[in-house]
């Protein structure tokens, strides 16, 4: 009775949740939240809270909560209290807060007071291993003067053990965790004491332990062995140059800029720039010139228009804090090149003659300081000249003495290189050299003939002279040579070359030859890419074909146009594609499918196909229809 109740109020609430809903705007979607940011590894190693276990005290469940994670505490063994010579363990799972994450912990990065602690990498769960607990009877700790943990110092290394006494030895951990104390840094050393034998730390005092030297007294909790000293402030540092100005090498007309920066002593500091001539025998101090030197007395200096008379001088600054102490910096030895126009001392290398595929290169010997080049080329013998791009992968060096075609094509043949070599002074160009490319190319390399047929191949040249002869060379697919010899009946012949250009034939005069064969073509030494001559018996040709009915049709947008595929010599089940066109003449592919627009074509069936195409809004449209290889002609759809 009680379900069928609930049950029932349940459908109501529902109800009225759905009345109630009705006629509401949609609240609008909230917009995506900003991608949070990448979680940060957890860092701080010393788990506060979980103190040395003392008979007769209860167990703490809990970690002191940090700004990074939180953690629960199990003891083992279980006690409701802590009892008298037991050696405790202390099982401790953090868990990470917003923001924060246990992955990228190193193993045995966490630390517990007065244990041994360990953990996995990337975890949070530590198993801390503390010392007996003092057997009964034992007495309690009352020497309150720790020693051994002196005043920091800058410079001094941190001590990590206290002076033992009878009851109790003790060791120290900093914050900041420097290797050796810094200038000017207040430094805290955590205490924690362990009891010896015979003695205990229940029973002692908050505030018991003192050390001498903390800017405030030490300070301990109950039953505690864990001391906070906070000790005052370390001396100031001295007043020292921490950046230098260095060494360094200009043009002459740049301009020099210096820096130093100082640190220590007793702010503001003054600062004097000053020259040496002599290697530092003497010094003289700068002063400000307008437009020349600026900053002479700053701690940033600017040299305008360096001039070759600076080559080899020294210059340091020297730093006086507000009490008058003084610091020089590291000397800056300056450098200074002249400034020469260029000019050539041996012209560019003579005209370049190359196979197609090979490397060319193009050098200058210019004269002058500092040189720079800039390569240009020129494809109408000279009327024109273009810079060439560093970026461009063609080329490399073309901003550096030599030129390097990586590798030569066809195209280039006849291209002109010069080098324009400048600088401040001035600028002087080389004289045009010609690249001349060797090449041999077939216009048609495959070519497939029946039986008692002769196929011939166009050879296109460049770089080569009229009259050179043509030979062929049978070979694998790959180019590699070595074959068995072809058979006598594929006969070989052709004509020389005249205006760049020559031809090889090729035929049989008997029925047994057919296969595929390979070979290459050399003409004065250049070769062709491997080409190719398929003989295939004599054979009825079964002609294919690709028709559209109608070629044209007009249907409302949103209709469906549909057209006929009528196929001959194109088996059943053959797939077909349909390829859109910018053009009437169907040579510009569309490259996509427009919004609204879809079409599809059935497989061949008894010499036939279906291609039905539909759009949601007007426009034209033109199209072929490829089956096996074979394309209609274009087709064109109107939507209106």
């Amino acid at each position: 009775m009680r379900r069928n109740f609930f049950r029932t109020a349940a459908m109501v609430l529902l109800c009225i949740a759905t009345v109630c809903s009705c006629g509401k705007d949609p609240k609008p979607e909230p917009p995506d939240p900003p991608a949070p940011p990448a979680d940060v590894a957890i860092n701080i190693a010393a788990i506060g809270g979980v103190t040395a276990p003392v008979a007769g005290a209860t167990p703490v469940t809990t970690i002191t909560a940090t700004d990074q994670y939180t953690g629960t505490v199990t003891w083992t063994p279980a006690d409701a209290e802590f009892d008298n010579s037991t050696e405790y363990k202390a099982t401790i799972t953090l868990t990470a807060k917003t923001g924060f994450t246990l992955t990228g912990v190193a193993a045995n990065f966490f630390t517990v007071a007065g244990a041994t602690a360990t953990n996995a990498a990337n975890s949070g769960v530590i198993t801390a291993i503390f010392p007996e607990t003092a057997a009964a009877g034992d007495a309690k700790i009352n020497i309150a003067v720790i020693e051994g943990v002196t005043l920091p110092v800058a410079g001094a290394t941190p001590v990590t053990d206290i002076t033992e006494t009878d009851q109790y030895t003790g060791m120290v951990t900093w914050w900041p965790a420097d290797d050796e104390f810094d200038y000017d840094q207040s430094y805290t050393a955590t205490i924690t004491l362990t009891a010896k034998d015979g003695y205990t730390l229940e029973g002692v005092a908050e505030n018991f332990f003192t050390v001498a030297g903390t800017s405030a007294p030490a300070t301990n909790d109950d039953d505690s062995g864990v001391i906070t000293a906070i000790f005052p402030k370390t001396e100031a540092a001295p007043l020292h140059i921490s950046t230098h100005p260095i060494d360094q090498g200009f043009l002459e007309g740049d301009e020099a800029y210096f820096e130093i920066e100082a640190i220590g002593g007793t702010y503001p500091y003054t600062y004097q720039w000053q020259i040496s001539m002599d290697e530092g025998e003497t010094w003289d101090n700068l002063n400000d010139i307008p437009n020349k030197i600026e900053g002479a007395t700053s701690d940033q200096l600017t040299v305008k228009d360096v001039m070759p008379a600076l080559n080899g001088a020294w210059g340091r600054c020297v730093v006086t804090d507000a009490d008058g102490a003084s610091v020089a910096s590291d000397v800056a030895v300056i450098t200074v090149t002249a400034l020469t126009a260029p000019s050539f001392g041996m012209e560019i290398t003579a005209n370049v003659t190359v196979k197609m595929g090979e490397s060319a290169s193009f050098s200058v010997s210019p004269i002058g300081n500092p040189l720079y080049y800039q390569w240009q080329v020129s494809t109408n013998g000279g009327s024109t000249w273009n810079d060439i791009n560093p970026l461009d992968i063609t080329f490399s060096g073309a901003y550096k003495r030599t030129l390097t075609i990586l590798k030569t094509t066809a195209k280039m043949n006849g291209n002109r290189y010069r080098c324009r070599v400048y600088n401040a002074a001035g600028s002087v160009t080389s004289t045009p050299r010609t690249l001349t490319i060797k090449s041999v190319i077939a216009s048609q390399p495959t070519q497939t003939v029946i039986k008692l047929s002769t196929a011939t191949y166009n050879i296109t040249t460049t770089g080569i002279a009229n009259g050179a002869g043509a030979s062929v060379t049978w070979c694998r697919a790959d180019g590699s040579t070595g074959l068995t010899p072809i058979p006598s009946e594929i006969t070989i012949g052709g004509t020389k070359v005249s205006g760049n250009a020559a031809t090889v034939t090729m035929g049989t005069s008997l029925l047994t030859t057919t296969g595929t064969f390979y070979f290459y073509v050399t003409i004065d030494g250049v070769k062709s890419a491997v080409n190719s001559l398929t003989i295939n018996p004599f054979e009825i040709i079964i002609l294919k074909t690709v028709t559209l009915s109608p070629t044209t049709r007009t249907v409302p947008a949103g209709a469906q146009a549909t057209f006929t595929v009528n196929t001959t010599g194109i088996s059943n089940g053959a797939e077909g594609l349909i390829t859109l066109y910018n053009d009437a003449a169907g040579t510009i592919p569309s490259g996509g499918t427009p919004y609204g627009f879809q079409m599809m074509i059935t497989n061949v069936s008894s010499n036939s196909a279906t291609v039905r195409m539909q759009n949601l809004y007007t426009g034209t449209f033109y199209f072929r229809v490829t089956i096996n290889g074979v394309q209609s002609a274009v087709g064109t759809v109107n939507f209106n």
